[in-house]
């Protein structure tokens, strides 16, 4: 047998990284003739060799209510009551977790993408992977008890997740998080609070695209928030705004105090204002992730137009104009630029007049911190912009925007409910305050 010569490169027999991508659509959304960003979003990804891309799509909250278990007549109830309160979302998020679990192996970038409920879902499945780790191949039977670990928020949930973690999972990292218009409350009638969906810790980049005309007080946009708490790989509180330890609160007065003034030393560590930056810029939130720092690169932009025109469904597949196409193109853009290694289907771009952005030196673009950022979008060449990389931009402008409360009057019912929404708060936990109506 023969022994390989000196100098000679040895063959690894370990697979190559892979791009894992999970894309949850919104509220009764999915495939049909007024297609959301998300369905256009696939649409776009090349889906031809797994062993480089794979790609996972789930409807919307209220799509889910399969026939076979319930009578037809019930099924549309069913529905309708999906869509109303959310009460099958835990449905959605394990059946993102359990794709991960069966496909994911070390070294595989994982990009997560959503729309309106979509986007909620998106992030609380980064959040049930920042709490509770992702659970090895073939442990399907496990994954409900992973979520109920993840849900739970009592001082007992937080110690029982961390052993959890420890024991079954492995701690995964998110290296895209992008989102179109998250809604502060998933449930119509019902509001979900679940651990790291308004902040976390283990997300590289993170986009989201926020409507700036939608005016239905349930469709409160769900922006992120700096952490306040010390933001550790696994902190009860999930490093949520104005969160403590639940076992701090109104137990131990001195450890409440240290807590909080650990909060305010962590907050000034932070390498930069704890609000947008103006023209989209990012800003980073550094954090500790158990064996050194990441910082979460943060862009939030507003657009033109309600809930539907900027995570799409509003329009025909059809129409020439599309107001959601502009902050598609823009997504688009921010996941090349976040170098990422998303591949896409150069063809199907090209049928839709979409061109993707490309370095103006041929290096990486992004850079983790606000400095970085900021120099790498400094040196990108004009023709990068969205207006330049979308051929109907021009239309897209002058695509008319939609206003719910008009085209459908029934949304004013729940205008004039008194809604509770959370508001972070750094002393005592977040307040409950009631939305008044129009």
């Amino acid at each position: 047998m023969s022994s390989p010569t000196a100098g000679s490169t040895p063959i690894s027999l370990t697979p190559a990284p892979k791009r894992l991508i999970l894309c949850f659509d919104g509220t009764s959304n999915l495939f049909d003739t007024r297609n959301t960003n998300v369905v256009r979003l696939v649409s776009y990804l090349r889906k031809d060799d797994v062993e480089r891309q794979q790609v996972y799509y789930q409807t919307g909250v209220g799509t889910y209510i399969q026939p076979g278990y319930w009578m037809p007549l019930t099924v549309k109830i069913a529905k309708l009551f999906d869509t109303a309160i959310a009460w099958d979302i835990s449905s959605h998020i394990m059946g993102g977790y359990s794709f991960l679990m069966q496909n994911y192996v070390p070294g595989d970038k994982i990009s997560i993408f959503g729309f309106s409920r979509g986007a909620y879902t998106a992030r609380a499945l980064a959040g049930m992977l920042h709490k509770v780790g992702l659970l090895t191949r073939a442990n399907q039977e496990q994954v409900p008890f992973a979520f109920k670990m993840y849900q739970t928020q009592n001082a007992n949930g937080w110690d029982m997740s961390d052993a959890f973690k420890h024991t079954f999972c492995n701690q995964v990292e998110v290296d895209f998080l992008g989102v179109w218009d998250t809604v502060a409350s998933v449930g119509l009638f019902r509001s979900k609070d679940l651990p790291f969906t308004s902040s976390d810790h283990h997300i590289r980049v993170f986009r989201h695209a926020i409507s700036l005309d939608e005016r239905r007080c349930k469709f409160k946009a769900n922006q992120w928030q700096e952490p306040f708490s010390p933001p550790n790989s696994n902190a009860p509180g999930g490093g949520e705004p104005g969160t403590l330890h639940p076992r701090l609160h109104g137990k131990n007065k001195a450890a409440k105090e240290e807590a909080q003034e650990k909060n305010e030393k962590e907050k000034r560590r932070s390498p930069c204002p704890h609000n947008t930056l103006p023209d989209g810029q990012s800003r980073a939130a550094s954090v500790d992730l158990g064996g050194g720092k990441w910082s979460t690169d943060v862009g939030e932009v507003w657009f033109s137009g309600g809930h539907g025109d900027v995570g799409g469904g509003c329009t025909k597949n059809s129409d020439p104009a599309s107001a959601a196409r502009i902050p598609l193109v823009w997504m688009l853009r921010e996941i090349v630029l976040a170098d990422t290694g998303i591949e896409f289907d150069e063809s199907a771009l090209a049928q839709d007049g979409i061109s993707l952005p490309t370095a103006a030196t041929g290096e990486a673009i992004i850079s983790t911190g606000k400095n970085g950022m900021l120099n790498a979008r400094a040196a990108l060449a004009e023709e990068n912009w969205v207006e330049n990389l979308d051929k109907r931009y021009d239309q897209d402008v002058q695509a008319k925007v939609s206003d719910q409360l008009k085209l459908a009057r029934v949304w004013w019912a729940l205008e004039v409910m008194p809604f509770t929404y959370r508001v972070p708060v750094k002393t005592s936990g977040p307040d409950n305050w009631r939305l008044s109506p129009r």
